[in-house]
């Protein structure tokens, strides 16, 4: 998890030698990296796998080698997937009204649509463009293929039985109307479940396309929210496959969170306010970028406060979402936290929620919000600084960093923050200018004063790390 301190996300390094050689060989094997934004949920889940394990920390790299078993159990405490039916919606709208029209020509009893859930994890997605054909008129001329590198993913997946976590967002009427219930479960119908199948399969693995295992002539692959998890030249292999995989005429669909891909695949490139999407060019033909709409349509509901929530004090409410944050269930968390009043405290750890559960550019948006709720708090664009800088934004980074100071031109963590992104900008006056800026307030302090918003950092060891700073510029000769 991400800690934070008076309010201050926070990356934590590797937990030692153990950890670093344990993702080395799950990266191997997989292609699965961790950022320094998701390395803390990656340690929480070797930790938990090595307990149930009971291997020592010295024994465990070694078991995991020999006992395929063992590795799988790491490999699903590594890529517990977050996801529901009809996420981001704005996807499914498009290949509703723009792909599925230009897929129809081309579909018969004896060629059906194919389409592909690559990630599927618990299957929500799966069975969402199962409803999605079935609704855009394809039904029995169509089948469904989902996908996950998770043995126990895929088992929740083939039941399709779902509590209500898997059924909320914008789209929750859309999903609710065509689930069953079973008590507290939201079970898929027979009819839908039947035109679905499930595999295991790693996109990292040189497996596909396969036209011997149904794996080939995609019409349409969803591949969202995995690319994430992949260092670059692991994604641009899976580019090419995912390109090879499809259908002359068909579509891949990836996420908002997901790199580009149109340089790594000679896709043509289809960007509207929906989203990105990628097609192989061939029979049937593209439509322009902002294809035309249909008669409006009435918009879906959005997912209403809980009963449970509206009928809980706020003090509780936050106790509550607090508990879920410190147990790892930062989704949990989030939507606790999201039914709070915006008071700085409640809106500090909804970031932190959501910078767990959906990454760091989503709590760059989290935070925004909250500095547009409290414009006087420097806080607030610090944290959208520091989110925006691990997701790999500097530029949009220090205009943050710069607004938290001149809010508070003493936040020493705001100057580091300002000097860091100038150093990855190349702009290593403005590095040094920053360094210093911190230096100074840290060095007015009592050493053992915790500098403010931190993360519990002393002034004397926060010192410590500008001089360092200082110190390899001055080496890199800038």
């Amino acid at each position: 998890m991400i800690a934070l301190v008076e309010g201050c996300p926070r990356v934590q390094p590797p937990s030692g030698r153990t950890s670093s050689a344990v993702l080395d060989l799950v990266r191997s094997r997989t292609g699965l990296v961790f950022s320094a934004a998701r390395m803390p949920d990656a340690e929480a889940g070797i930790r938990r796998a090595l307990a149930r394990a009971g291997s020592s920390e010295t024994a465990f790299v070694e078991d995991l080698r020999r006992n395929s078993s063992l590795f799988n159990d790491l490999v699903e405490e590594l890529t517990v997937g977050e996801t529901y039916f009809f996420r981001e919606p704005g996807n499914f709208d498009f290949v509703r009204r723009a792909v599925l029209p230009l897929l129809a020509g081309e579909v018969s009893p004896s060629r059906p649509l194919r389409a592909w859930s690559a990630g599927t994890a618990t299957g929500e997605e799966a069975y969402s463009l199962a409803v999605l054909l079935h609704q855009g008129g394809f039904g029995e001329r169509s089948t469904i293929l989902g996908t996950d590198i998770s043995q126990a993913a895929l088992r929740w997946a083939e039941e399709g039985r779902y509590r209500a976590w898997s059924v909320r967002g914008e789209a929750e009427e859309a999903s609710r109307a065509f689930l069953a219930r079973d008590g507290e479960l939201f079970v898929v119908p027979r009819a839908l479940r039947r035109r679905v199948t499930f595999r295991q399969l790693n996109l990292a693995e040189e497996v596909y396309p396969d036209p011997a295992a149904g794996l080939s002539a995609m019409d349409l692959i969803f591949c969202r929210n995995v690319l994430i998890y992949f260092d670059p030249p692991t994604v641009r292999a899976i580019a090419r496959r995912l390109y090879d995989t499809l259908a002359p005429g068909g579509w891949l669909v990836t996420a908002s969170s997901d790199p580009p891909l149109g340089k790594l695949a000679p896709f043509e490139v289809v960007v509207n306010r929906e989203g990105v999407f990628y097609r192989r060019p061939g029979s049937p033909g593209a439509p322009d970028r902002e294809p035309p709409r249909p008669d409006p349509r009435r918009p879906l509901a959005p997912l209403p406060p809980a009963a449970a929530a509206r009928a809980v004090p706020a003090p509780d409410l936050l106790a509550q979402a607090s508990r879920a944050y410190e147990r790892g269930e930062w989704s949990i968390a989030a939507e606790l936290a999201g039914q709070l009043p915006s008071d700085r405290a409640a809106c500090a750890l909804l970031i932190r929620s959501i910078a767990n559960a959906r990454g760091p550019l989503a709590a760059s948006e989290s935070a925004a919000r909250s500095a547009e709720a409290h414009p006087d708090a420097p806080e607030f664009p610090y944290f959208r600084g520091f989110f925006l800088a691990a997701a790999g934004l500097p530029g949009e980074a220090l205009a943050s960093f710069r607004r938290a100071l001149y809010l508070d031109r003493r936040l020493a963590v705001a100057h580091f923050g300002t000097a860091s992104a100038g150093e990855k900008l190349g702009d290593h006056g403005l590095a040094r200018r920053g360094y210093r800026n911190a230096l100074g307030i840290a060095s007015g302090m009592p050493p053992s004063e915790t500098v403010p918003l931190s993360d519990g950092e002393t002034a004397a060891r926060f010192a410590e790390g500008c001089r360092a700073r200082l110190g390899s510029l001055r080496k890199e000769g800038s």
